[in-house]
């Protein structure tokens, strides 16, 4: 399960097993808000300021 941290600059993963990952996004004002996985594999968030971010699987 992937969810946004709104209000911290992270988006954060849980594992089945409950395993707790979170990824820091490059300014803590970013405000994530949707997320939504692309065909190459990759996560995308829609940030506050207009832009759209770009996690691919696996980096922290």
């Amino acid at each position: 399960m992937w969810f946004t941290e709104w209000g911290s600059g992270r988006i954060g993963s849980l594992t089945p097993a409950g395993r707790l990952t979170e990824h820091l996004l490059p300014t803590p004002d970013c405000e994530p808000h949707r997320l939504a996985f692309g065909p190459d594999g990759a996560l995308y968030a829609a940030l506050e300021k207009g832009e759209i971010l770009r996690l691919v699987r696996g980096e922290a």
